[in-house]
Protein backbone atom coordinates (compact mmCIF):
# COMPACT_ATOMS: atom_id res chain seq x y z
CA UNK A 1 0.00 0.00 0.00
CA UNK A 2 1.30 3.75 -0.55
CA UNK A 3 1.61 5.77 2.35
CA UNK A 4 -1.65 7.57 0.94
CA UNK A 5 -3.24 5.03 1.17
CA UNK A 6 -2.71 3.61 4.74
CA UNK A 7 -3.16 7.39 5.62
CA UNK A 8 -6.68 7.26 3.93
CA UNK A 9 -7.47 3.70 5.75
CA UNK A 10 -6.23 4.88 9.28
CA UNK A 11 -8.75 8.38 8.85
CA UNK A 12 -11.55 5.66 7.87
CA UNK A 13 -10.77 3.46 10.95
CA UNK A 14 -9.66 6.11 13.35
CA UNK A 15 -13.19 8.29 12.12
CA UNK A 16 -15.53 5.45 13.38
CA UNK A 17 -13.81 5.14 17.33
CA UNK A 18 -15.83 7.07 19.81
CA UNK A 19 -13.45 7.89 22.97
CA UNK A 20 -15.02 8.75 26.07
CA UNK A 21 -13.90 9.04 29.25
CA UNK A 22 -13.54 6.91 32.12
CA UNK A 23 -16.01 9.87 34.04
CA UNK A 24 -19.04 8.67 32.15
CA UNK A 25 -18.97 5.24 33.83
CA UNK A 26 -20.51 5.56 37.28
CA UNK A 27 -18.29 4.08 40.21
CA UNK A 28 -20.42 1.46 40.98
CA UNK A 29 -19.81 0.35 38.02
CA UNK A 30 -16.31 0.54 38.04
CA UNK A 31 -16.19 -1.27 41.05
CA UNK A 32 -18.37 -4.25 39.77
CA UNK A 33 -16.36 -4.43 36.47
CA UNK A 34 -12.74 -4.96 38.73
CA UNK A 35 -14.64 -7.79 41.11
CA UNK A 36 -15.46 -9.59 37.84
CA UNK A 37 -12.34 -9.54 36.68
CA UNK A 38 -9.95 -9.00 39.35
CA UNK A 39 -9.12 -12.91 39.34
CA UNK A 40 -9.29 -13.30 36.10
CA UNK A 41 -7.58 -10.27 33.79
CA UNK A 42 -7.86 -7.18 36.24
CA UNK A 43 -6.07 -4.90 32.84
CA UNK A 44 -9.95 -6.00 31.05
CA UNK A 45 -11.61 -3.76 34.08
CA UNK A 46 -12.48 -0.80 31.77
CA UNK A 47 -14.32 -3.05 28.72
CA UNK A 48 -16.22 -5.05 31.26
CA UNK A 49 -17.31 -1.39 32.99
CA UNK A 50 -18.09 -0.15 29.64
CA UNK A 51 -20.43 -3.16 28.58
CA UNK A 52 -22.30 -3.13 31.65
CA UNK A 53 -22.53 0.76 31.75
CA UNK A 54 -23.83 0.82 27.89
CA UNK A 55 -25.28 -3.32 28.33
CA UNK A 56 -24.11 -4.37 25.18
CA UNK A 57 -22.01 -7.43 24.37
CA UNK A 58 -18.25 -7.40 24.81
CA UNK A 59 -16.85 -8.86 22.07
CA UNK A 60 -13.57 -10.56 22.46
CA UNK A 61 -10.94 -12.90 21.52
CA UNK A 62 -9.52 -13.45 24.94
CA UNK A 63 -10.88 -17.24 26.21
CA UNK A 64 -9.18 -16.66 29.51
CA UNK A 65 -11.81 -13.83 30.06
CA UNK A 66 -14.28 -15.12 28.24
CA UNK A 67 -14.32 -18.19 30.66
CA UNK A 68 -13.30 -16.29 34.08
CA UNK A 69 -16.47 -13.95 33.27
CA UNK A 70 -18.64 -16.90 32.26
CA UNK A 71 -17.59 -18.79 35.65
CA UNK A 72 -19.18 -15.63 37.28
CA UNK A 73 -22.56 -15.96 35.00
CA UNK A 74 -21.42 -12.63 33.13
CA UNK A 75 -23.79 -12.72 30.03
CA UNK A 76 -22.75 -9.72 28.26
CA UNK A 77 -20.19 -11.39 26.31
CA UNK A 78 -19.88 -11.95 22.54
CA UNK A 79 -17.14 -14.42 20.82
CA UNK A 80 -15.76 -14.17 17.39
CA UNK A 81 -17.81 -16.96 16.22
CA UNK A 82 -20.76 -15.89 17.91
CA UNK A 83 -20.70 -12.70 16.13
CA UNK A 84 -19.89 -14.79 12.83
CA UNK A 85 -22.66 -16.90 13.60
CA UNK A 86 -25.30 -13.53 14.35
CA UNK A 87 -23.92 -12.05 10.70
CA UNK A 88 -24.62 -15.27 8.84
CA UNK A 89 -21.16 -15.33 8.22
Amino acid sequence: MSVGEIVELESIVLGRITVLPHAVVPPATWEHAFDLVKNVDADDDQFVALALHLNCPLWTGDKKLINGLRRKSFKLLMTSEELRSRLGA
